[in-house]
């Protein structure tokens, strides 16, 4: 009688949930990247899948071709590097074993470097197990979630699941890949390195991943904050808000201009945005941009009895007093996320003076490019 093997990411593992992770409640499959940065992939009757490197029978297949190899379904687990879980996630595909049969790949190959539409490419060691997979559900993959081709790697994080795949190339040194570039980029790559890359969420420790990813959210936000600022001061969106007499505050409105209990409204002063809100116990201004993905909070829920305000996207929910996380996307931990960005403010005579000093450096009136 065989045993059956309990892998990681498999609904028979064992520790089906990593220590520290929360279960996703919704019953819709979650995305965090929806857009691939080319939608030329999407282009079926064009798009080829490549196979090269060191092998003896490098190939390529169309989208028809493709699904003409033996398909199989697997039932996994997947475990989100922001610590939620998806269990039980519906796949359709080819094993990467198929693929490696094919192209003859050289006993020297160590690695597969899978590289997707945006240059979004993970590196993996060859023996992992890995799935391509072109269907969820027992349907067409959805274009948020990888069409025409995505590949889903069980037990790993979900982060190196790369989606809009296009090419598979087999090396014998580790090449490095997208996703260290971003690491380098923001400042990360030697927490990453230590600590996350060749770890799965069974065996990371979760303060490491926790500060890890404040580290790398807080620098992607700077990136998205200063962005969206050129793109204010550009298209001439900087308000001009008259100075105070002693010229280290701006008038922003009168509190009277504010709909108790109503709708948030939204400045933009020298291309920074301001979301100020009244409630019945007072007036609370907050930079509208969740932490996790940039998302615009002003088009997030309020709770205005927990004086929360909660990410349309993901269902970050920050705290409108301290700016701090306290649940962080799809349910996981807060801590994981930096706080929100809060505005120095004060009221005078029914008039919300914004201090021009903020704890992060200078709001100055004068939008100048």
């Amino acid at each position: 009688m065989s045993v059956k093997l309990q892998k990681k990411g498999h609904i028979d593992y064992p520790e089906r949930v990593p220590n520290g992770w929360r279960v996703a409640t919704s019953d819709k499959w979650l995305i965090n990247n929806e857009d691939p940065g080319d939608r030329s992939v999407f282009d079926i009757a064009n798009w080829k899948l490549e196979v090269y490197g060191d092998v003896e029978n490098p190939f390529s297949l169309t989208y028809e071709e493709f699904q003409k190899l033996p398909h199989v379904t697997r039932t996994l687990d997947h475990h989100c590097i922001d610590g939620w879980s998806f269990l039980g996630q519906v796949w359709n595909g080819v094993e990467m074993a198929v693929v490696i049969e094919r192209a003859k790949v050289s006993p020297a190959a160590r690695y597969v470097l899978v590289e997707g539409a945006g240059g979004v490419s993970q590196s993996f060691p060859i023996e992992d197990e890995l799935f391509l997979a072109d269907g969820q559900n027992n349907s067409e993959l959805p274009r948020p979630a990888g069409y025409p081709l995505r590949i889903v790697a069980p037990g790993q994080f979900g982060n190196r699941s790369v989606k809009w795949v296009r090419k598979i190339k087999f090396t014998k040194e580790r090449e490095t890949d997208s996703r260290d570039q971003k690491y380098m980029a923001c400042g990360v790559y030697d927490l990453y390195l230590s600590g996350l890359r060749d770890h799965d969420p069974w065996t990371v420790d979760n303060n490491l991943r926790k500060e890890f990813l404040r580290k790398l959210f807080a620098a992607n936000t700077e990136v998205r904050r200063r962005k969206k600022r050129e793109e204010h001061l550009r298209s001439g969106k900087a308000t001009q808000f008259p100075s105070t007499p002693n010229g280290q505050e701006i008038a922003l409105c009168r509190v009277d201009e504010l709909k108790e209990d109503g709708p948030p409204s939204k400045f933009v002063v020298n291309g920074y945005e301001i979301l100020v809100l009244k409630t019945n116990d007072g007036i609370y201004a907050i930079e509208p941009m969740c932490t996790h993905h940039g998302t615009d909070l002003s088009k997030g829920k309020l709770n205005l009895d927990a004086k929360t305000i909660r990410c349309p996207l993901h269902g970050a929910y920050f705290d409108l007093a301290s700016g701090k996380c306290l649940l962080g996307s799809n349910g996981c931990d807060g801590d994981a996320f930096p706080n929100a960005r809060l505005y120095r403010f004060r009221v005078e005579s029914g008039t919300i003076l914004v201090s021009k000093q903020q704890e992060w450096g200078s709001l100055d009136q004068v939008a100048t490019p």
